[in-house]
């Protein structure tokens, strides 16, 4: 019988698939519909709202439809989150460990603040330099294309990513 911490309940499952650390957040998505709606109404446009803010040609598009499917892929294979939990923790705890000299109790720089800040810009960093290895690797480029390669852009375009970029891609975790 697994513990608690190993079930894996609906609430876990939606906060995968749409919960804050997703761009498709329903409170983003309702955040932004309020300032589509103040804008609609500031401007005079022939259409109603929702043709408007949700253009049938765009939202029907075979590149928004990819979009979707591959938003569902990434988010079914990290649902568990292996990839993030096991090996980007290790990796972050081993690297400022490693800082300094394993011995986290005697530092000065041991403030969560200055943690925090190695961290943000330490990712940052790597992020880029991944993304940049993705466009100049003759072997990684092809993965990466998928990520460049919609037609449209709706919020779903934010998870264009190709099903075995997932595992390798700092920028995926991130997101």
């Amino acid at each position: 019988m697994m513990d608690e911490k190993q079930t894996l309940s609906i609430y876990d499952i939606y906060s995968n698939f749409f919960g804050a650390r997703t761009v498709i957040a329903p409170e983003y998505i309702l955040v932004t519909l309020l300032i589509a709606f103040i804008i609609y109404k500031s401007r005079t446009v022939q259409t109603g709202f929702w043709a408007w803010v949700v253009p049938k040609h765009i939202y029907t598009h075979s590149s928004t439809l990819l979009d979707v499917k591959l938003f569902f892929i990434g988010k079914f294979l990290s649902l568990f989150g292996v990839v993030n939990k096991v090996i980007m923790t290790t990796f972050t705890a081993s690297l400022i460990s490693g800082l300094f000299n394993g011995d986290l109790t005697s530092n000065a720089f041991t403030n969560p603040l200055i943690i925090a800040g190695i961290i943000f810009i330490g990712s940052d960093f790597i992020a880029y330099w991944v993304h940049r290895i993705y466009h100049d690797s003759k072997l990684l480029w092809p993965i990466h294309s998928v990520h460049h390669s919609a037609e449209v852009l709706t919020p779903a375009t934010t998870y264009r990513q190709h099903p075995f970029a997932i595992p390798v891609s700092y920028t995926h975790l991130r997101a």
